[in-house]
């Protein structure tokens, strides 16, 4: 949201978006971004041009204050110009994951464990999130179609996916996310 490499962001989106899945997650600083109606039109900006989008309760409580934070995502799959985006997720800490396509929405709860350190959750939780959409061969413009339909069920999977990878990070000191194999579970 910073210039000058705000403008640069935005056209490095505008110039993929054709061709190349586009997430975006706006890891809302008010210390850094004082200016919520700023960070508001230009959150939007990405919003509207983004395939999967996820955002923390925080991140729409304070871009959208007073606002329920699940009506914020909802409406959030209504921006865009011709395409909106595929999946509009929110992390809620412990209270865990909820998403939402055009097939319906889907929750899942945090797994327990004991907090070590919460550097990371939130990246973690994207990687393993784009991660899946990627093994389910769900990824890149031809696919968006199948992506923005992807029933409940199959989102469900995949934000428990992510919560588990967030689970590991927070699990241990550092911004350490899981390795494929750990989230395999063939490391013990």
């Amino acid at each position: 949201m910073l210039a000058p490499g705000a403008t640069d962001v935005l056209a490095a989106v505008e110039y993929a978006h054709p061709s190349a899945t586009i997430s975006f997650d706006p890891n809302c600083r008010p210390s850094i971004i004082t200016d919520v109606d700023y960070a508001r039109r230009h959150t939007e900006k990405f919003v509207s041009l983004a395939d999967v989008v996820k955002a923390s309760d925080e991140d729409l409580a304070w871009l959208y204050p007073g606002e329920d934070v699940l009506e914020s995502a909802r409406r959030w799959m209504t921006l865009g110009r011709t395409e909106r985006p595929a999946m509009v997720v929110v992390t809620r800490g412990a209270a865990g994951p909820w998403g939402i396509t055009a097939a319906g929405e889907a929750e899942c709860p945090a797994p327990k464990v004991d907090v070590a350190d919460t550097v990371g959750a939130g990246d973690s939780f994207m990687a393993a999130l784009l991660s899946g959409i990627v093994d389910r061969g769900l990824d890149g413009a031809q696919n968006r179609k199948d992506l923005r339909e992807l029933p409940a069920e199959s989102l469900a999977e995949l934000l428990e996916h992510a919560a588990r990878a967030a689970a590991v990070t927070v699990s241990r000191p550092g911004a350490n996310p899981p390795t494929r194999a750990e989230m395999n579970g063939s490391v013990a």
